[in-house]
This record gives structure tokens, sequence and C-alpha cells, in this order.
């Protein structure tokens, strides 16, 4: 039209006209369009398509986007427009699809470009929404390849977050670099790496992102992160040793014997310690590798977790537990020495600041140990790693730096060292980093007292190395039950304790680690002691009152690991709020150990002999007289249905017992039972000659009790060791504090078993004998 048909009444009356259709036409030559009509064009004023006029409408929104700069609402209203246009949303920026997933991670997951991204931002999309199973927009983009949607979906996360999104691991604590490495996407691991990403952090399985490029094929991404593990020594941050600083410097560990002892360090319990006291009077050098609780790597809580998945622990991180104590960080409206501990750490990340400050302590308490007692050999502090499971609810899970804040030594927190709690760092105790070398070593000997979490694919691949391998001479396992007698822990109990009664805490802990583990003493036929729960006593007499002070004195005392700091640490954990159970569990693993450096041929004397079944789901641990999995199952299952127990309780192990029968074969490693005593007199603790336990009626009959942290059975519990945890006490059919429930012995001592295996390495004398008992389900080694 010209200027002059607006003046031209004819033509001006046809243009309104026009107009007045415009509404019936568009109707009309969109259905056309959304029916794909290759031909359909719209022709009323310009001779344009609909998908012009589409492009040209979208082109003015851009633009209106630009014009409004720092108009948030405005532009998120524009930017929402432009989504809806391009298909991207239909109503909101937070629906989802079919697989769970947000716009912003479908469109991450195909490849969009950074304007598709940036816009569905600017629409209020949630750069750190994940799906179900934990998956972001961030880990999908590395799972198909797209290494710009990374680098742009980095861009709109705060930089103090920035790193932990970039690691951030679905459910199964897969990393996006694992996910990359896995599907052979090297531009993207590197520009993962490049952005803070951990190149070497593991899943709840152990598997190693180099572990998954090799088993896959990824040859590319195989040399890349070889080259990064070979020179992460030469970039882990080193201490300084001065107070209150950081790793600055490494130096190269220079063994001081030639005898090492690698321990499972776990502070949860105070017999941790007494197994370290223990190893102290050996000579020997200590590896103490740090296992840190489950809730430290889970993000969120949920509440629900436990009714889907009974004997597999609960869901919570560290949140929880920190608001349950919150009332103890001060005292008469000052910092308590809690209180001030905590305040030495970044409060804005509840899980990192748990784990700096449990590494904290356990590495004050081991070190100090360790020289007030004058060991002679060297002391070695390793970063592990975080438990799988986790079987204690939030509200009866210890706080190990509540209980240990009362020390003296944590008075005045900024006189302690902080570390960067790195996995697989070592440190002096000094401070400064290590270089170690276990090839250095004429013998090595492992226990299994605390989580074996840390052996995952790298550490399992180190300690196969032949060099490594031929030096390895035993293990001492503390866990397991006997199947021939009935079960000292308990079943399931709604709202405190989800794990099974067959699953012992150190091996339900990470099961797919010990899984690792025991398939690697098969392989290599090293000999392994188990000390199972059946055996260990209670410090607590049953013909006289005694202080936990005079108990504890007595104990550390009479078994030569005494020194000032384990006394008030064992007297502050034994007297606190959650009243566990005087059980000394690491400490009959660590005695035996002790005795087999000094002269191994004390563990061969006793000629008895039993199997090693686990369960690689629930952690279940059966140690037998029987030679394959069904029949030790079978007996544990005979025992259990003839234990007179409480309504709730026997309910409760029934439902346990129902996925036991469901179990197929499991992996079985042979063992030589040795046995303990405990004197109530002294509480001293030895080797003893072997003793049957009777299946007798007595062992059956029903005891009161309750559940310590370590799971196991507490019995006649006062109010006060109730700790308001549980209400009612439950009944077992165990009492490992008398005489009689270990047996019917008529004794001043505690009769116990352990296990030994019969190997074809280390200190077995026997000539090159393999186990009894391959595996009824091996576990590839």
């Amino acid at each position: 039209r010209s200027p002059k048909d607006y003046v031209n009444h004819e033509t001006f009356r046809q243009m309104v006209l026009e107009m007045l259709q415009v509404r019936t036409m568009s109707r009309s030559k969109f259905d056309e369009w959304a029916q794909n009509c290759e031909n359909s064009s719209l022709r009323l004023r310009w001779g344009n398509s609909l998908r012009t006029a589409h492009r040209q409408y979208l082109s003015f929104l851009v633009g209106e986007l630009k014009r409004l700069t720092g108009l948030q609402t405005e532009r998120r209203e524009i930017a929402l427009k432009i989504c809806k246009l391009r298909g991207l949303v239909s109503t909101s920026v937070d629906e989802r699809n079919e697989h769970g997933e947000t716009p912003l991670m479908t469109a991450a997951a195909d490849g969009h470009s950074q304007h598709v991204l940036r816009y569905l931002i600017l629409a209020g999309s949630d750069v750190n929404a994940a799906r179900d199973n934990g998956q972001t927009a961030i880990w999908l983009a590395a799972q198909f390849g797209h290494e710009e949607c990374i680098r742009e979906l980095v861009k709109h996360i705060a930089d103090a977050e920035r790193e932990a999104r970039v690691n951030a691991p679905n459910c199964d604590g897969q990393t996006p670099v694992f996910i990359s490495a896995q599907c052979g996407h090297l531009h993207c691991l590197k520009t993962l790496v490049e952005l803070k990403a951990d190149p070497l952090a593991c899943d709840k399985e152990g598997q190693s992102p180099l572990g998954q490029a090799e088993a896959n094929g990824r040859p590319d991404c195989v040399e890349y992160l070889e080259s990064i593990a070979s020179q992460s020594a030469d970039h882990v941050k080193a201490s300084s040793g001065k107070a209150g600083e950081k790793p600055v410097a490494k130096a190269k560990h220079e063994p001081g014997s030639s005898r090492l002892i690698i321990t499972s360090g776990d502070i949860s319990d105070i017999d941790g310690f007494f197994a370290l006291a223990a190893y102290a009077r050996t000579g020997a050098d200590v590896l103490f590798v740090m296992s840190y609780p489950a809730y430290i790597g889970v993000t969120g809580s949920d509440p629900e977790y436990v009714s889907g998945n009974l004997g597999l622990g609960f869901k919570y991180s560290a949140k929880e537990v920190l608001s349950r104590d919150k009332e103890h960080e001060t005292v008469d409206g000052k910092a308590s020495s809690y209180g001030a501990f905590l305040q030495r750490y970044d409060r804005s990340d509840d899980n990192r600041l748990m784990k700096c400050a449990l590494t904290d302590v356990a590495f004050a308490l081991a070190s100090q140990m360790w020289a007030e007692l004058g060991a002679a050999g060297k002391l070695v502090f390793c970063i592990g790693k975080e438990n799988t499971i986790n079987p204690f609810a939030g509200k009866v899970i210890k706080n190990e730096v509540l209980v240990y804040s009362e020390l003296p030594t944590f008075k005045d927190p900024k006189s302690l060292m902080k570390f960067d709690p790195a996995h697989g760092t070592f440190y002096d105790v000094g401070g400064a980093v290590l270089d170690v070398r276990l090839e250095e070593y004429s013998d090595i000997v492992i226990d299994f007292c605390g989580s074996m979490s840390f052996w995952d694919e790298a550490w399992d691949r180190r300690m196969r190395a032949e060099a490594v391998a031929s030096r390895v001479k035993a293990a001492f396992v503390m866990g397991g039950i006997l199947t021939g007698q009935p079960p000292v822990t308990l079943p399931p109990i709604e709202g405190v304790l989800n794990r099974f009664s067959s699953a012992t805490m150190n091996q339900l802990y990470s099961p797919a680690a010990s899984v690792r583990f025991f398939s690697y003493l098969l392989h290599f036929g090293v000999s392994t002691y188990v000390v199972t729960n059946n055996v260990v006593g209670v410090l607590k007499a049953d013909d006289r009152e005694e202080s936990v002070e005079d108990t504890v004195v007595k104990f550390l005392t009479n078994n030569d690991i005494h020194c000032d700091l384990l006394e008030r640490s064992s007297c502050l954990y034994y007297d606190s709020k959650y009243r566990p159970p005087r059980k000394p569990f690491d400490f009959y693993a660590a005695l035996a150990l002790k005795e087999y450096l000094r002269d191994p041929s004390t563990l061969e004397k006793p000629d008895y002999r039993a199997t090693l079944f686990f369960g690689s789901l629930y952690g279940t641990t059966f140690v037998s007289d029987k030679e394959s999995w069904a029949e030790a199952r079978d007996q544990y299952l005979d025992i259990v249905s003839r234990m007179d127990e409480r309504a709730e309780v026997a309910l409760s192990r029934a439902k346990e017992t129902e996925e036991v029968k469901k179990m197929a074969g499991e992996t079985g490693l042979g063992v030589r039972s040795l046995h303990f005593a405990l004197d109530k007199e002294t509480w001293g603790l030895s080797l003893a000659e072997p003793e049957v336990v009777a299946d007798t009626a007595a062992a059956f009959a029903p005891q009161e009790a309750t559940v310590g942290d370590t799971g196991c059975v507490s019995h006649n519990p006062t109010e006060a060791e109730l700790g308001g945890f549980v209400q009612q006490p439950v009944v077992d059919a165990m009492a490992p504090e008398t005489d009689e429930g270990c047996g019917g012995a008529a004794v001043d001592s505690i009769k116990a078993t352990a296990a030994y295996v019969h190997g074809g390495g280390g200190g077995d004398s026997q000539s090159g004998a393999q186990p009894l008992v391959q595996s009824t389900k091996a576990v590839m080694p």
C-alpha cells in the first residue's frame, strides 16, 4: 500500500475488512502450517510464510531482551516466551519429562547451543537441579560429549560453588569426570579437569575414571588419566607443620622399620585407638587410613529410603547431625569447646565441615597418642574415603567431634593443624605430605578393624603390584558372626538401626570395597585372621560395680596400652550421651596381630578350621565350620528360628531371614580359629586354647537388651544407657556379657573365638597350603 491509499475512502474500507479477517485466516493457516504443508504460506500484507513471521517475532523478543538490561522480572518473562516459542518449554522451566529432566537438563543432554542454555537459565532454570538419580545438566552434558554446554553451564554457577558442582556425583557416586571417561569424551574430560573436577574420584563401588576408561576401551582417556595420576603426588597440598596452616611442602617417606601395619582407622569407636596403641608397642611402622561416615557423602535427606531398602542403612547428610547437636555449641551464651572448634571451618558446606573436623580430630589424637606411647616405628596418616552405607539413624549416630572436643587437646583450636582431606594423601606426624612406597617394606600386615572404603580400584591396583603383593603376609578382620551360635547383633530397629543381624558393621559400611578386599586375600592366598562379633567380651563385671574410669585404667594398664590421652579419651567416649557398650572390638584383632609379629606360630596352634562367607549386597558375613554357602546359611537360619525373642524383634528378624533365604552362593574363604580369654578381675586379654561353644538351650534364653553404636547387644539397659534413643528395650538371644552367653562355662574369663585363613602366603609356616574353600561364587580378582 502507498500513503495515498489511506486517504482513499474505498481503499481504506477494504483494508479494514482485511484486518477483520486476520484472526480467521491466521487460524486456518496455522492449521496448515502445523500439518507441515510444504506449499502453505500466509499472505496478508507482507507475503511472508508463517515460519518467517515466527522468526521475526523471535528476533523482536531477542532484541527486547537485550534492551531491558537490569530489569530482571521483565527479562525473565521475555526469556520464558522465547523458550516457549522455540519449543523448549511447554508451561514452565521447572517441568519434567519422562526421565525426570528439566528443559535445561534435556537441552544440555541434546547438545543445544550456548544461546539456548542461556535463555533457559534467564527464564529461571536451576543449573544445579538433578534427576532422581542425581544426574545434573553438567553430568548429562559430560555423558553425551557436549563440552561447550559444560562451559556455558559453569558460567552460571557462583565461583564458590563451581568446584563442588563439576564434581557433583549421581546416586552411584559417579562424577561427570567418571562418565566422560567411561564414554570416551576426552574433550569433556579435559574441560572438567580444567574446571577443577577431581580426575581420580571413584564411585561408591570404588571404581575409578581410569578403570572405566580401560574397561571400555578408551585409549585416549586412559593415556590422559594415567598422566594425571603419575603427576598427582607432585600437586597434592602438603602441610608446613605450623598450627592452623594447610600443607605447603612434600617429603619422601623413609621407613622406620622393615615391617608395616596398614590399619583401617576408624574413630567412631575408641577401640580403634586401643588397636593403634597396641601397634605402637610392636616397633613397626603404621599406616593409619582414615575412613569417614557415609553421611558426609550424602546431599540432602531421604526419610523414605529406609522403607524400600531394608538392611541398607539411612540417607541423610552432615547437616542433620550438626543440627541435632546445635544446642551443644554454646554454654551460658558463650561458645563451648565444641562450638569453638567448629568455628575453625567454613559453615557453608556441612559435609565438608564435618570431614575436615573429623580429619583434624583423628590426626591430633593419633599423632599425640603415638608420641605419648614412645613408639619406635613411624606413624603415617592417610586420607581415606567415605563409607557407602550408614546403618544408624541421624538421631543416634555419634558425633565424634562433640565427644572429643572436651579433651584439653582441643581447648585451644587455633593450636591444632588444619588439613585439606584430599583422598589418598599421606601425612607424617608433623603434617608433611609423604610419598609412601609400600614396596620398601619387607613385611606388610593389614587389619580390617574399621572400614575398607578406601580399598577402591586404584588402591587395589597398587596392592596387586607384584612388588607389593609379595610383601603382604597376613590380614586381621574384625567382624562377621558365627553361624553355629545365636547372633549377638540386632536386626533392623525402626527409626534406629537398618542393617541385618547377619551383617556386621565393618563389612557393611562399604560392601563393594569389602568384596574387593576379600577377593584380594583369596587371589594371593594371604593368611587372614577373623575375630567375630560373637567372641568379644564386655568390660563390665557381673559381681561388682566399677566406674568407667576404674575399668578403663585397668584395661589399658594390664594390656600395656596406657597413656594419659587414651585414658581421658576413653572415659569421655564411654561416659558420653551415646552410652556405647564397653566392648574393645578392635583390640582383639590388634592383640592377634601383635602376637603374629612376635611369633606367627602362636596363631597356628589351634587346629580349628572354618570358612568365611561374604555377601556383596547387605554385607552379610558368616564364619562357619560348613564348607558351602548354602550349608552355612541354613545353619544360621536354623539357629535364628529357635531364638526366643520379643514379638517386635522376632518380626524384624523374620523379615531379615526372608532376604537371607534368597541369597545365592557367596564368596568363601578358608579359616582357622583362634581363642581369647578376658580376665574379669584385671581385664587383661590373652590368647587361649580352643573351646567349642556348645549349642545349649541356655544360649537361646531371652535377655533384655538395647543397641549401642556398634549395633551389638548391651544387656539390662538403664534409662540413661538408652540415651532416649530406644524407648523400649529389645530382646536378643545371646548374652555376651555373661559366661553363660558364651557357652555356659562357669569360669572367671570370657572365652572367645576368632578365625584364621590357612593361606599360602606370608607368615604361614605350613608348606604353601591353599585356602580350604576357593569359592562357591568367586569374585573375579
